[in-house]
């Protein structure tokens, strides 16, 4: 066998792209909804904000509802809760209002009974 060293050399004229997951498409898909609307929330977009084909999404999520699905939940989870549980009366009227700032740029740093 030849043990001769070889230089490896890349093909590649720039770095390798960082690795697609789940949680980066969710994640760029919550930007792009804040800067262009529901109507920037297409797999094409998404995967040209990554540097890939809308192809290789589909290899974590099923399709562009199951996405919007996810992106929902991951606004939800920065939508601050109040701190009226004991009244429901008061709590699902603010609970309602950060439901309305999820596809907004910002959230409202604090609710107002």
């Amino acid at each position: 066998m030849n043990t001769t060293n070889r230089t490896i050399v890349s093909r590649r004229s720039r770095p390798a792209k960082a690795p697609l997951s789940k949680e980066v498409i969710i994640k760029t898909a919550l930007e792009l909804l804040r800067k262009e609307g529901s109507s920037g929330l297409s797999m094409r977009k998404i995967a040209k904000v990554l540097d890939t084909g809308p192809s290789s999404l589909y290899v974590y999520v099923t399709n562009l509802q199951e996405l919007n699905d996810y992106v929902l939940d991951l606004g939800l989870e920065e939508v601050p809760l109040p701190d009226v549980y004991n009244d429901e009366n008061k709590a699902f009227p603010l609970v309602g209002k950060g439901l309305i700032c999820v596809g907004r740029r910002g959230f409202p740093p604090s609710f107002s009974t």
